[in-house]
């Protein structure tokens, strides 16, 4: 009884270790939209007085769809999933096992260079919805869904178009370009060319970029030690509980 109560104190103990963990990494990450309108202004009413551009008057801006698996393919390979960018950071273990009919060109694979938009989806909130992968990924393709928006670097931060990227005033023009047909939302890379993007200098991008990057990495912090806590409590409960896979073995 003695050893229960102990345990039962520690899965009350990892519970509030999750709980604060989850709690200070969601203000970590809240943190980035409100220096982005610190540093820039809201983008829809420009109040610092930045140049305005669309995405197609950027110099080497370059917008390629993605390709689709194979049925009859011989290639094995691996094709990301929606849910890659489309939870407000991305996740590199969104992938399936594919078959394709010829191995991955260097375009057609993820890269880190590369900003993912979701191309289509059932859900308008997720259409248009963009981010950029944490890593390259060379044998890994992103679907027909998305399209990769490429050569923006020398004009935009990854980390201010980003933040810009998901604000509201870029979620307008976004539903604004969103077609529907058989209760699928979709844009197109007119739709993407067209938008309208304020361009602080890129200085200034770049001091908020390395702002933005500590915030992230005490973000993943707090993510690591929130899946510790989840490890313990699921191995506290398998004792409390009984259903640890070595119980009842261990008399041979």
């Amino acid at each position: 009884m003695e050893e229960q109560r102990r345990i039962v104190g520690l899965l009350d103990r990892a519970a509030e270790i999750r709980r604060r963990a989850d709690a200070a990494r969601a203000k970590a990450r809240a943190i980035i939209p409100s220096l982005f309108l610190d540093m820039f202004g809201d983008p829809a009413t420009n109040p610092k007085g930045w140049p305005v551009t669309t995405v197609g008057k950027l110099a080497n801006v370059e917008l390629r769809n993605g390709i689709s698996p194979s049925k009859s393919g011989t290639v094995t390979g691996k094709v990301l999933t929606l849910s890659a960018i489309t939870r407000g950071a991305f996740d590199a273990a969104a992938f399936k096992e594919s078959l394709f009919a010829a191995p991955l060109a260097p375009e057609q694979s993820v890269s880190r260079s590369s900003f993912l938009i979701c191309r289509g989806n059932g859900n308008p909130e997720l259409v248009g919805r963009g981010t950029f992968p944490t890593a390259d990924m060379p044998d890994t393709a992103f679907p027909d869904t998305i399209i990769a928006l490429r050569g923006v670097s020398g004009e935009l931060s990854p980390a201010y178009l980003s933040a810009l990227w998901a604000t509201d005033y870029m979620r307008r023009q976004i539903k604004a370009a969103a077609k529907t047909t058989n209760g699928t939302y979709k844009i197109s890379q007119g739709g993407i060319l067209s938008f309208e993007l304020p361009l602080p200098p890129l200085p200034l991008q770049t001091a908020f970029a390395e702002q933005a990057q500590r915030l992230e990495a005490t973000a993943r912090a707090l993510d690591t030690a929130a899946a510790k806590a989840e490890a313990m409590a699921a191995g506290l409960s398998a004792e409390v509980f009984g259903d640890s896979p070595n119980r009842g073995n261990s008399h041979g």
